[in-house]
């Protein structure tokens, strides 16, 4: 039985009497399994979404510090454009002490619309030693921001010269998230960056080939 499958067999079968059996399996540690559950119970419309909105502010209530699975439902609950779960968010920043897991929070902002309050720290990042997988993570935090400041950071860590082939790739992903979800600084990546045009260009590029 395929996820989708069993999704929708959990919702079909059980309905919302299964939403405190998928909370627990969510705490297992195994991110499948969690995404599973976080699926089911998102498909339960407004039962689900307050389910786990409850369960985060009781999580962050009783101060558990670097809770993974809370960053879970975070991070599919940042999708729902909900601003108590920003509230949330702004509220788990302090129980967080890993870089990885504050990046998480920190796109799940951005994704809510509040990443100008980030702006600063994600330029920061920027200019710290980070493997690939945390430019990654820093990318895509940008490409949520929506505005030009996370334009111009973009270009910068794209006109590095020591940046792998694979980051410039993935940055050239964030611009296509950020200029379809933003499609008023198109102008101002074209005429207001050094690289704003060779950027378009590659971006209609990835667009075509994807069609």
């Amino acid at each position: 039985m395929d996820r989708d499958e069993l999704v929708r067999k959990i919702v079909e079968e059980k309905g919302t009497d299964a939403i405190p059996r998928l909370m627990e399996l969510i705490n297992t540690g195994d991110h499948e399994v969690a995404s599973t559950c976080l699926d089911a119970i998102l498909q339960m419309s407004d039962s689900g979404r307050n389910a786990l909105v409850e369960e985060m502010a009781g999580r962050i209530r009783d101060g558990t510090r670097n809770d993974i699975p809370a960053l879970y439902m975070l991070d599919r609950l940042a999708e729902t454009d909900d601003e108590r779960v920003a509230q949330l968010a702004f509220s788990m920043l302090k129980l967080y002490d890993d870089e990885r897991a504050l990046l998480v929070l920190y796109e799940s902002l951005a994704k809510l619309g509040h990443g100008d309050s980030i702006m600063g720290v994600l330029e920061a990042m920027i200019d710290e030693p980070m493997d690939e997988e945390m430019k990654h993570q820093v990318i895509s935090a940008l490409a949520f921001c929506g505005n030009r400041k996370a334009a111009l950071l973009l270009e910068g860590m794209y006109k590095d010269p020591t940046i792998s082939k694979s980051v410039k790739a993935f940055i050239l992903e964030g611009f296509v998230v950020l200029l379809s979800t933003n499609p008023d600084l198109h102008s101002y990546v074209r005429n207001g960056l050094e690289r704003g045009q060779e950027i378009i260009e590659r971006v209609n590029h990835w667009l075509e080939s994807r069609k």
